[in-house]
């Protein structure tokens, strides 16, 4: 089974954020795309949108967007450290 990509706008409308939200979540380090296409556009698997809604989730909560960002970056690197 291949699993679909999804450029930035397409992330944008399925998940409500615009396309310039995503590329600051980028910038802060909330999503990372998984790849580029061969004409550069960003491509974004599935995981993006669930971290998304948490990141959503979280901010109704109270967490602020670096906070939200530093939590993804360490989980992250909990999660390569366990699979090395």
């Amino acid at each position: 089974m291949r699993l679909r990509m999804l450029r930035i706008g397409q992330l944008a409308a399925k998940t409500d954020f615009t396309p310039k939200t995503l590329r600051y979540y980028e910038d802060i380090g909330l999503i990372r795309p998984d790849c580029r296409s061969e004409s550069g556009y960003r491509l974004c698997g599935e995981a993006a949108i669930e971290r998304l809604r948490f990141g959503r989730r979280a901010q109704g909560l109270g967490l602020r967007l670096d906070g939200i960002a530093a939590f993804w970056r360490s989980a992250m690197r909990v999660r390569f450290r366990a699979s090395t």
